[in-house]
């Protein structure tokens, strides 16, 4: 039973990896990817225009979030990625209904408020 317990131990590095892994900031053309990547945060852009910021609920429970990058509509967000390619959300995301997570994303950190 050796070659279980070296699977097991290869895939919880990966876990560990996966969780200190910051998110990353992707500049996307047009619509919202088929797939939402875990630790990924999407920007997606219209003509150059950002419009929609996309990602995975950090918490876990797989919700897939959009916030509004148009700054003429209400409740907006800004995102951007940085200079080493993580990604960027102000204000935070504060999640009124399923797992009513509230975050930052700073530099591709998730800040948790209280």
């Amino acid at each position: 039973m050796p070659w279980f317990l070296d699977a097991a131990q290869y895939l919880a590095g990966t876990f560990r990896v996966l969780l200190r892994r910051p998110y990353r900031g992707v500049v996307r053309e047009g619509s919202m990817p088929r797939f939402v990547a875990p630790k990924t945060l999407y920007i997606l852009n219209e003509d150059g225009d950002p419009w929609q910021a996309t990602m995975m609920c950090p918490c876990g429970c797989g919700a897939v979030l959009e916030m509004n990058l148009v700054p003429d509509e209400k409740a907006v967000w800004r995102a951007k990625v940085e200079k080493d390619g993580t990604g960027t959300l102000h204000p935070s995301v504060w999640r009124q209904v399923g797992c009513r997570s509230h975050f930052f994303i700073r530099n591709g950190k998730i800040r948790w408020c209280d």
